[in-house]
């Protein structure tokens, strides 16, 4: 039975459906998620992974589209965090819009190399509904199953009201599944938190002579009230420890700061390259100054704070390894202050340079028409006083010899070849216009504009599908 009403509905039919997949975006959130997205793209190309899932998280907060999400993981992945860097690899498999084939081929393939660097562990604790915590960050409340870690050491954390929390290491490794029971016993004493900060990352947090995580921390350590004992340790740097007394309910804030063993000669340099110079340096909570060398420092890692007047404070996390460079960009964003700034300058040297470029070739229009104009008049002229030679009115001594006229023909001959500067000043002038013009306009400071070269943002592709009887017809977009 024939069905001519169907190649109408079937458009619509996509289109909705498109519709339905597709998350719901304004028109300005999708314009500021462009601007985060464009910056992610430029940090990641730069090598600067944290800052870019900064900005890709966010463009992911205003539009969760794939190809944002595929960015994301792959920023995830090279910071070193498979379990986040998996689990957006997942969500573009799941829904990948518009994404071409070929990224989400690779966002299969690394979402299965990423399986072989997670490891899945169960917690029980007795007794049961005790809140769970990994690595500092609270993972729901036991018993708790499938929890996916990457793998190497973590630290499980259970605390329950009334009860003294248990805490162990654990070492997981890759396709593990690893299960843990923590026991908490009953306490009187009352319960505290200890919340440990330190500018330096990646030290040994220490309680009571127990590993209990490593700096920076996510969260406060629930104690029982009393005095404790904290330590942070790490390889090149004296220990810091400071004992505590903490009350029940309260939060007891310590504060350490591990110095550098200097004479343990365990360093390497870092060596920033920037297109801005005067860069204030911050290492590790400690003030450098003005950056003009290599910095010496420790090995492990480190956390360098890179500001200047006019841009953004940028964060560098690096990791220094013994008597070795460690080379490192220094991508700045501008101010929106200085952006603006920068506009305005351009637009003003761009109204200067054309200007001064129609000037130019305005003065170098007229001084070749004037000297075209001048050597015409000049050859006619010329010709002009010949012929009356011939004729007899310039010949004294012919009979029809005018003296008045061939006096006036000889002066105006004789006043062209004075007029010829007028034309090259002109020219000469025209010229200087037209390469300071040029000058103008080439020398203009670059635009801070971003270029985004994912060919998957901001595209709208129609399509037209042949079908039996006839045709349907719509469009296909993506972020």
């Amino acid at each position: 039975m024939s069905r001519p009403w169907l190649p109408l509905l079937l458009p619509l039919l996509l289109l909705v459906r498109a519709a339905e997949a597709a998350p719901t975006v304004s028109p300005e959130a999708k314009a500021a998620a462009r601007e985060h997205f464009a910056r992610g793209v430029k940090l990641l190309e730069a090598g600067e992974p944290a800052r870019a899932a900064q900005a890709l998280e966010q463009a992911e907060a205003l539009a969760p589209f794939a190809v944002v999400l595929y960015n994301l993981g792959v920023a995830y992945e090279r910071m070193g965090r498979p379990v986040e860097a998996a689990a957006m690899f997942q969500r573009v498999l799941d829904d990948p819009g518009q994404l071409g084939p070929e990224r989400v081929a690779q966002a299969k393939d690394k979402r299965a190399a990423l399986a072989a660097q997670l490891g899945t562990v169960a917690v029980v604790t007795s007794p049961a509904g005790a809140a769970v915590r990994i690595d500092g960050a609270e993972v729901g409340t036991a018993p708790l199953e499938g929890i996916s870690v990457s793998r190497g050491t973590h630290f499980v954390e259970a605390s329950l009201r009334g009860y003294l929390p248990d805490r162990r290491a654990i070492s997981v490794g890759g396709g593990q599944r690893l299960a843990v029971e923590l026991s908490l016993e009953p306490t009187t004493s009352g319960l505290g938190q200890i919340w440990v900060r330190s500018p330096l990352p990646g030290a040994e947090v220490w309680l009571d002579g127990v590993q209990v995580g490593s700096t920076p921390m996510s969260s406060s350590l629930p104690v029982a009230a009393g005095a404790h004992r904290v330590e942070l340790r790490r390889a090149g740097y004296f220990a810091a420890q400071q004992e505590v007394d903490v009350r029940a309910g309260a939060i007891a804030e310590v504060a350490l700061r591990p110095t550098p063993d200097e004479a343990g000669g365990n360093t390497g340099q870092l060596v920033l390259v920037a297109e801005e110079d005067d860069l204030v340096v911050t290492v590790d909570g400690a003030r450098h100054g003005v950056y003009r060398e290599a910095i010496p420092l420790p090995v492990g890692p480190h956390l360098v704070k890179i500001e200047r007047a006019g841009f953004e404070p940028a964060e560098l996390r690096v990791d220094v390894e013994a008597g070795q460079v460690v080379e490192r960009q220094a991508l700045l964003v501008p101010t929106a202050e200085r952006i603006a700034e920068r506009e305005e300058d351009r637009s003003v040297r761009a109204i200067a340079g054309w200007i001064t470029t129609g000037v130019g070739v305005g003065l170098l229009g007229g001084g070749v028409g004037f000297a075209i104009y001048n050597e015409t008049k000049l050859s006619s002229l010329e010709s002009e006083f010949t012929q009356e030679l011939e004729s007899g009115f310039c010949n004294s001594s012919g009979t029809t010899y005018d003296s008045a006229r061939c006096l006036d023909l000889a002066e105006r001959r004789d006043a062209r070849p004075g007029l010829r500067p007028i034309g090259i000043a002109l020219i000469g002038g025209g010229v200087a216009a037209v390469t300071a013009g040029i000058v103008v306009l080439a020398t203009r400071p670059d635009s801070y504009a971003d270029d985004v070269d994912e060919p998957a943002f901001a595209r709208i592709l129609p399509f037209a599908t042949p079908l039996r009887g006839g045709a349907a017809f719509g469009v296909s977009g993506c972020f």
